[in-house]
């Protein structure tokens, strides 16, 4: 079972924020995960995981934000747009995200939890 904070990454309320990555499986001896073949991948910060994806502060999607750089080595580049947070109250906040996306044989799958911590501007 993936921990619900294996990535976090921290940005200010209203910037735009560059951010390359490395995805991790951290229940196999911290090796990359190989996203060879996924598909529909997408990025999405809540202010709560129960939150409806429709309901995400942060939703970024293959084509829209969310990069493949290296599927073998598992690198990712996510850009979050200023749009998508300048909405929020001026303070802290530390979203629960997940990124996600269909594998190989199509069945959907959450591929890593973490926290997406907006401060305040």
């Amino acid at each position: 079972m993936i921990g619900y904070e294996d990535f976090e990454i921290t940005m200010t309320r209203g910037d735009e924020r560059a951010v390359r990555f490395t995805v991790i499986d951290t229940n196999n001896s911290s090796q990359p995960v190989d996203l060879t073949g996924y598909t529909n991948l997408q990025f999405l910060a809540k202010k709560r995981f129960s939150d409806l994806d429709a309901a995400a502060v942060v939703n970024l999607t293959m084509g829209s934000g969310l990069t493949v750089t290296n599927a073998s080595g598992g690198v990712i580049d996510l850009e979050t747009p200023r749009a998508q947070t300048n909405a929020l109250a001026n303070r802290r906040h530390q979203l629960p995200a997940i990124l996600r996306g269909d594998n190989a044989s199509g069945k959907r799958k959450t591929i890593q939890r973490g926290l997406l911590v907006v401060y305040p501007n």
